[in-house]
C-alpha cells in the first residue's frame, strides 16, 4: 500500500509540475493556445501543448515516454479501480505490467509494486524534467533577437 501510495503521490508530482511549465511557457511566450484550450486532460494535453506551442521534441527520450504514458494507465488503474488490473489480458496496462520486473499482476487481479518500481519511476521523471530543461535552453538558444 505504501509504494501505491508513492507512486500516486510520485504522479500527482508530475501532472501538477507539467501543468505548471505548461502555464508558464505559455505566458513567456504570450502564446494564444493556453493549457485550458486543448482537448484531453493530465499528461497528454501537456504533452500536446509542449509539442505545439515551443515546439518541444522528446525524441531522444521516447523510452521514458513510452513508461511514463503507460504509468498514466498503471495511475487509472490504481486510483479508478482499487488497483485491479482490466480483465481483457490485451489492455495496455496489463502488458505493461507483464513487461515490467518491478510489477505483478494478472488481468482482473490487483497489480503489485515491488521495491524497485518506484526509484525507476523516479529515475524516469528525472529524465524527463532534465529533457524538458534541455529542450528549453535548445528553444531559447534558435529564438533570440
Amino acid at each position: 500500500m505504501h509504494r501505491e501510495s508513492m507512486f500516486i503521490t510520485l504522479y500527482n508530482f508530475l501532472e501538477h509540475n507539467l501543468n505548471a511549465i505548461c502555464i508558464e511557457i505559455g505566458k513567456e511566450l504570450k502564446s494564444g493556445v493556453q493549457l485550458k484550450h486543448l482537448h484531453g486532460s493530465g499528461l497528454e494535453r501537456a504533452f500536446l501543448f509542449l509539442k505545439l506551442v515551443p515546439g518541444f521534441d522528446f525524441k531522444d527520450i521516447s523510452e521514458e515516454l513510452s513508461f511514463i504514458r503507460n504509468a498514466n494507465k498503471l495511475r487509472n488503474v490504481v486510483v479508478h479501480n482499487g488497483a485491479v488490473l482490466p480483465s481483457d489480458e490485451n489492455e495496455m496496462v496489463n502488458r505493461f505490467v507483464q513487461l515490467q520486473p518491478s510489477l505483478s499482476g494478472a488481468q482482473g487481479r490487483p497489480v503489485h509494486f515491488h521495491d524497485n518500481f518506484t526509484p525507476l519511476f523516479v529515475e524516469k521523471l528525472q529524465i524527463l524534467f532534465k529533457e524538458i530543461g534541455n529542450e528549453m535552453q535548445r528553444f531559447m538558444a534558435n529564438n533570440r533577437t
